[in-house]
């Protein structure tokens, strides 16, 4: 991974583990919620499956089976996008870009990234994209 913003890379890991105390936790809180995302999309893949089992006879019962069906593909599209979001924050914490904003180049303010740890976007920054994505 090249982050956008370079800076030296050596100096910035180090600035990093110590202005940042709670980079481990973060780290740790990442790799958790990846693995319960993974479990979960597991069970939400064995469940669309219904173990290989066809739908029910009753057409009643069909259209409910093809409803739940919907609904377990929109939970694991959103599932696989957060998944997508924390491979990219782990590796820009192995890449030492974590707490960058990826379009401005500032810091990203430590209480944000306590509040999700995924972020690669400054508040200043997240909000002029949700107002370019609301005008579209």
């Amino acid at each position: 991974m090249v982050c956008r913003v370079q800076r030296h890379a050596a100096e910035e890991v180090r600035s990093m583990s110590t202005a940042k105390p709670g980079l481990t936790v973060l780290y740790e809180r990442l790799r958790e919620r990846r693995r319960a995302l993974e479990r979960r999309l597991g069970r939400v893949t064995g469940d669309r499956r219904r173990d290989g089992g066809a739908l029910d006879p009753d057409f009643a019962e069909q259209a409910v089976q093809r409803e739940n069906d919907e609904v377990l593909d929109v939970l694991s599209d959103t599932e696989r996008v957060e998944l997508g979001h924390i491979d990219a924050a782990l590796a820009r914490i192995d890449a030492g870009c974590f707490g960058i904003c990826d379009a401005c180049g500032a810091d990203i303010d430590p209480m944000r990234l306590d509040a999700l740890p995924s972020a690669d976007l400054c508040v200043d920054c997240a909000t002029e994209r949700e107002h370019t994505s609301a005008r579209s």
